[in-house]
């Protein structure tokens, strides 16, 4: 117990249990929105398999590749784009207003996961084994490549 006590010092200064619970959460809520998106699938009349088939839910399936690019490039963009536009950004107005920014983001971020639409296939429950959907499942997954 002591020695946790002496590693835990930092937790001493108010100033770093906020960062470390601000942090925290924000890494919790990145992590919980994927699941969130998908049980909201499955919500939706959607079937396990269905989970797969978002993208080509939202978009026609002559757009997908396009789609699932756009998708990539928001994510890879924003990783190499966040640091240098945080530099501007505090750089400019100051760490408070980066920390507000990042608070905006998501303010405004997840409002548009109730405005993203999705249209129900209506899926069957499954009738066969493990094995079967199992089967079903790779052969929807090589046929969408």
């Amino acid at each position: 117990m002591k020695k946790f006590q002496k590693s835990a010092q930092a937790f001493q200064h108010v100033s770093f249990r906020y960062l470390f619970l601000r942090r925290l959460f924000t890494v919790l809520g990145n992590g919980i929105a994927p699941i969130a998106l998908a049980f909201a699938v499955l919500d939706i009349d959607g079937s396990a398999s269905d989970l797969g088939r978002v993208v080509p839910q939202v978009v026609p399936a002559t757009h997908l590749r396009q789609a699932n690019a756009f998708i990539q490039l928001g994510i890879y963009g924003g990783t190499v784009m966040r640091a240098s536009l945080g530099g501007m950004i505090i750089g400019a107005v100051g760490p408070g207003w980066g920390l507000a920014i990042d608070a905006l983001g998501f303010t405004v971020s997840a409002p548009l996961y109730f405005l993203i639409r999705v249209k129900s296939n209506k899926a069957a429950a499954s009738q066969g084994t493990i094995l079967r959907d199992i089967k079903e499942g790779w052969a929807e997954f090589a046929g969408q490549s």
